[in-house]
């Protein structure tokens, strides 16, 4: 099994701070975002990585270019992005309820099996993070593994690491470029930190939580 897992969430990007639902499209970090992608590498620093991971999307991959110096050996893996939120995205909450209100009801009252029109819901998330950890401990045994992510697929992970129920999907809050981690042995899982932000300077840190607690 993977020795340790580190779960770093992708600075701001434009949308965050627009409040736009983004899921699997794609929008550059903000100038607020690449500072704070530059300040992870403070909390990575002296991080022993036996592999460095990736979503495919743009924000994540800038934001592990700024906190390592550069992208040399990030794998680039389309597993890790976040939730697809189908036609909704690009649309800010408040269109998806005007253009979509039978969607929108269904999806506050059960956010964790409704799907939004062509889309994905959190069960189907978890399921696709599950089997990516569970390729990684066969395959890495023994292995740290930094990853660059999204809240969604941070929350995923650790929920299915510690074989928690979804139930409280939503009060987990997991803030622009916070770091999570997760040590394995055998006894199981154990969680170390999660949406730590100690790394970012106050005013950063507050930008962080405010913009992007959601996951999109």
């Amino acid at each position: 099994m993977m020795r340790s897992l580190t779960l770093v969430r992708h600075g701001e990007s434009l949308w965050n701070a627009l409040r736009i639902i983004q899921g699997h499209l794609d929008s550059p970090l903000s100038e607020t975002g690449r500072m704070q992608a530059r300040a992870l590498a403070v909390a990575l620093r002296g991080e022993e990585r036996g592999a460095v991971f990736s979503s495919d999307l743009s924000r994540a991959m800038e934001t592990a270019r700024l906190a390592l110096g550069g992208a040399e050996g990030v794998i680039a893996e389309e597993r890790l992005r976040e939730q697809c939120f189908g036609r909704w995205q690009g649309l800010s909450p408040e269109d998806v309820r005007r253009s979509f209100p039978d969607e929108w009801s269904r999806y506050r009252a059960d956010p964790l099996t409704a799907r939004p029109g062509g889309g994905e819901c959190v069960l189907d998330l978890r399921e696709r993070v599950a089997g990516l950890l569970a390729e990684w401990h066969e395959r890495l045994d023994g292995a740290r593994v930094l990853v660059f992510t999204h809240g969604g697929v941070v929350r995923a992970a650790v929920m299915a690491a510690l074989g928690l129920p979804l139930v409280p999907w939503w009060r987990l809050r997991v803030p622009n470029a916070s770091v999570t981690s997760l040590e394995f042995g055998a006894d199981g899982a154990r969680l170390i930190c999660f949406g730590s932000v100690g790394h970012l300077g106050e005013a950063a840190a507050g930008v962080a939580e405010e913009a992007g607690a959601d996951g999109r």
